[in-house]
């Protein structure tokens, strides 16, 4: 198919507005064959039970009588009040001056096929209230039904970009308010609950949880969409698979890199006082800090496996968190390290669900970009507990408003991406790699950081099973919400998750 078509037709969901024309082609019919138009079942359903479609005979075939027809087609009216139903018995034979129909697809059939009878006429435009790509499953949509060639348009309508910001950036500000979600964590009622578990018992819950959040995130919404869009863009598959995993271990690394670089310079993050808020439990309490805080601050799991900060030690830490033991120093590396590879995450993924919202307004319309906001809502929301968890705990110690601010100002990207998606073309081999990273920055999160901790909180049994538990909660939950969910991508294909 034309590039047009490809373009125009990314992640296209059966959702078009009655009487709106998607797509448009003029096709060249020579006398002597006969033209069949077909829709088939994707998936084993039909996109849409029935289709508006209008056939205009011209008289050249070019592009100024292309968008020619297309007026026409519209002042029939294109419209089902005025276009006649049909079924697979009847056949398409349009007047003079242009006729429309209403296609009533057979479920009964996987594929339903309509005759169209072009006796008169060698130059027709086609004009579709779906793209016809919606309907292909492995046979094209107009064929000579006696030879089975494909009769592919000599010209196709551009695509109409139309500026929708209010939509775009109105998705992107929801998804960013999903960051805060970490809120309910402290509500009363779930802080009450939380508050009564043993700590190892809340720490295996919350780091496998994390870990198969994390995890999921990263093998069901981000890295398996680059196998897509790399694989055409180079001959030697061995590239696409070096450009693949490199970018993925480079975001695998990113935090521990960065980490360094910043401890090289002697900057550590000082993002609230670990000592300070171990130190006072009414402190804690008072401003509302976290439940590993305050779980914490009664003998956390920290203080017995981990190098970590505790009031025997507090002394060993200035105003301005400068290391003075080894141990401490341990701890500090880890926390900048956790920091910011969620910064980091958080920034890179979001940037690109921006970016994918943002496309699948603009190419799409709007029941196919809430869909995808909707669905990036979904994993967001489970993913930022995640998240919370992983700031508030005993690894990184941070006030709850701290956490909280850090998830906001990362998830922020979201709205940089869709600002960006919506003025910029990117290309796949871009959106592919800052997919890879993503996913292994969170790879690095889930299998380095949570996964760890949580094996050495399961020091029972019923922790054990309780671990696995609550790591299939985490993991399903991402996955329940990526079923049947498709991505918008730049320059690539549709498809699903």
């Amino acid at each position: 198919m034309k590039s047009a078509l490809k373009l125009s037709g990314i992640f296209v969901l059966a959702t078009a507005v009655v009487g709106e024309i998607e797509w448009g082609g003029s096709f060249s019919t020579p006398p002597g064959a006969t033209y069949h138009w077909l829709a088939s079942k994707v998936d084993g359903a039909y996109a849409d039970p029935t289709m508006l479609i209008a056939i205009i005979p011209i008289e050249t075939n070019d592009d100024a009588s292309l968008d020619a027809a297309k007026e026409t087609a519209l002042a029939l009216p294109f419209d089902s009040s005025n276009c006649v139903d049909i079924t697979v018995s009847g056949v398409l034979t349009p007047a003079p001056s242009g006729s429309c129909w209403n296609l009533v697809f057979d479920e009964t059939m996987f594929t339903s096929t309509f005759a169209l009878g072009l006796v008169n006429f060698t130059e027709i435009a086609i004009f579709t209230e779906h793209f016809p790509t919606e309907f292909e499953s492995g046979v094209h949509f107009l064929i000579n039904i006696e030879t089975g060639e494909e009769i592919e348009a000599v010209h196709e309508l551009e695509p109409e970009s139309v500026k929708d910001w209010s939509n775009v950036i109105g998705a992107a500000i929801i998804v960013n308010l999903m960051t805060l979600t970490g809120v309910f964590l402290i509500a009363p009622g779930i802080k009450q609950v939380c508050t009564f578990l043993h700590v190892n018992t809340y720490a295996t819950i919350v780091n496998t949880f994390a870990s198969g959040t994390l995890f999921a995130c990263a093998l069901f919404l981000v890295l398996f969409e680059p196998v897509h869009l790399l694989t055409p863009l180079y001959e030697d598959e061995a590239v696409a698979v070096a450009v693949w995993g490199t970018s993925i271990l480079c975001g695998y690394l990113l935090g521990h890199v960065l980490e360094t670089c910043l401890s090289s310079l002697g900057i550590a993050i000082n993002i609230g006082h670990p000592a300070a808020s171990i130190n006072d439990t009414n402190a804690n309490t008072e401003h509302g800090n976290s439940i590993a805080l305050q779980n914490l601050a009664k003998g956390s799991l920290a203080a017995q496996n981990q190098p970590s900060i505790n009031p025997s030690n507090e002394s060993k830490i200035d105003a301005t968190m400068t290391v003075k033991s080894d141990n401490d120093q341990a701890w500090l590396f880890r926390r900048n390290r956790i920091i910011i590879s969620i910064m980091v995450g958080d920034f890179v993924h979001n940037f690109v669900d921006g970016i994918l919202i943002a496309v699948g307004f603009l190419g799409c319309g709007k029941v196919t970009g809430w869909t995808i906001a909707g669905a990036t809502i979904g994993h967001e929301l489970v993913q930022e507990i995640a998240d919370f968890q992983l700031l508030t705990g005993d690894q990184v110690a941070l006030p709850v408003g701290k956490a909280l601010l850090i998830n906001f100002l990362s998830g922020t990207s979201v709205v940089i991406g869709a600002i960006v998606g919506h003025s910029v073309e990117f290309s796949d081999k871009v959106a592919s790699v800052l997919l890879c990273v993503s996913g292994g920055v969170y790879m690095n999160i889930a299998c380095t950081e949570a996964m760890p901790r949580a094996l050495a909180s399961a020091d029972t049994l019923a922790r054990k099973w309780l671990g696995f538990f609550s790591f299939a909660v985490g993991a399903a939950a991402i996955g329940l919400v990526l079923l049947d969910h498709e991505h918008c991508v730049p320059g690539g294909g549709e498809h699903h998750h």
